[in-house]
């Protein structure tokens, strides 16, 4: 996924970590924070992944027990978002038949860019089918 983002854009996308993620720790202050109980679910396996993006540091949190399709389009979004804050107003990814970003798609075991005005048509693969 990271690299389908270095391939597609002249920005360095590059993961330098993953671990384990403290669910309960976070609920439990979240909890304390909101003044309501917080039950996490038990079954998630939650990890934190670190990217470096054009040496801007980005952590994103994702339930790695989903099916890797899922979790690269959830990462890859997660990245998208904050690029456009680090880039501004330049489209990241940017479609390469229009100006705007290129949007994601997922189907069954596939995960891909495409262009939000067609998004059957794969731009670029994330996952292999």
């Amino acid at each position: 996924m990271a690299r389908s983002l270095t391939e597609l854009t002249n920005h360095s996308v590059t993961v330098t970590a993953v671990s384990p993620y403290d669910v309960a720790g976070q609920a439990a202050a979240a909890a304390d924070h909101l003044g309501v109980p917080l039950h996490p679910d038990p079954g998630a396996v939650v990890v934190e992944v670190s990217f470096d993006l054009d040496h801007h540091p980005v952590s994103v949190v994702v339930d790695a027990a989903q099916s890797a399709p899922v979790v690269a389009w959830r990462l890859a979004n997660a990245l998208v978002d904050v690029g456009q804050e680090i880039l501004g107003s330049e489209p990241f990814p940017r479609c390469p038949a229009h100006r705007h970003p290129m949007a994601l798609g997922h189907r069954d075991a596939f995960a891909y860019w495409c262009c939000p005005q067609d998004r059957e048509r794969v731009l670029y693969p994330i996952t292999t089918p």
